[in-house]
Parts: C-alpha cells; structure tokens; sequence
C-alpha cells in the first residue's frame, strides 16, 4: 500500500510579524543576520571634502530601509512596512503511508496468519519561499480578523509513525 497526499495555497499572503522583531536592531533580544543588510553611508574619498557630493551607500541593501538615527524615532527597521508581507504560498507533503502486507505462504510455515509492516509520516516537507517557519498559519488568537498574521506561530510539527500488525 502507498499514499501520498499533498496540500498547498497559492496566492495568500502572510504578515511575518516575528521577523519584524527580530529585525530590529535596537531591540533587547537577539537578532537575524538579514538586520545588517540596511543602508550605510560613506565617503568617496576619504581625504575628500565632508559634504553630501562626497557621500555613497555602501554594504548591504541599498534599498532597505536605514537604521534610526536616534533611539525613538520612526525611521528604524521596527516601523512596519510591506516588505513584512510575505508572498505565503506553499505545497506540503502532509502525509505519506507505506504498508507491505507479507504473502500467507511465508506465513504459514511459521503459525502466522497476517503479518503487516508499516509507516506513515505527516508533514514531511513545506516547499515555500515564505522565510517564516509555516507559512500555513491560520489566524492569530484565534480571531478571525487577524489571518495571515504570522506573530512566532509554533510550526506543525513532523510525525512519524511505524507499526506492525500482526495475527496468530
């Protein structure tokens, strides 16, 4: 025996509100490595003049937003924006059952009526460019109007399963 089932949604979109936090730099908590990707300003020349026709954006992100200048500000990588709404499309594996059901006659010459062996799996694999850890998330507290709000949901966790049914 063999089944395979998938389940996936195309097209949702997911607000990644746990990275949101932990992007921010100026947090009291530890942060992802993708918070050193924003905008930072040099000299062209170092031994030229200290105006703005000598300045350039160097390192990480040109394009992602710039760290406060002062604590309390709204120009931080904390200020909510789109680049949080995640693209939370995705094809899971959820299930996959194997048995192999042993043939009589190897049985027989042992006093065994039906001997089965099996396993199922649940949740094997998520193929999804969502950076959260499922992009399969449901609603926040259970309130209807907070769905596709992703706030360090706890993953569905992977199961796996192995049996043996056996009859004298």
């Amino acid at each position: 025996d063999l089944s395979i089932n998938l389940t996936g949604s195309v097209g949702n979109e997911v607000v990644n509100w746990g990275r949101r936090e932990l992007e921010n730099p100026r947090g009291n908590n530890n942060i992802l490595k993708s918070a050193l990707d924003y905008a930072q300003l040099a000299l062209i020349d170092p031994n030229g003049p200290d105006d703005y026709r000598n300045i350039q954006i160097v390192g990480g992100d040109p394009y992602a937003c710039r760290m406060a200048i002062a604590k309390g500000t709204d120009d931080s990588n904390y200020r909510f924006s789109d680049r949080f709404v995640e693209d939370g499309s995705f094809l899971r594996i959820q299930s996959i059952s194997f048995g192999y059901t042993f043939p009589r006659k190897w049985l027989a010459p042992i006093g065994i009526q039906n001997l089965k062996l099996y396993c199922n799996l649940q949740n094997v694999y998520t193929f999804t460019k969502y950076k959260g850890m499922d992009p399969e998330i449901g609603s926040a507290n259970q309130d209807a109007l907070l769905t596709g709000f992703d706030n360090y949901r706890y993953p569905s966790p992977r199961i796996y399963t192995f049996g043996l049914n056996l009859t004298f």
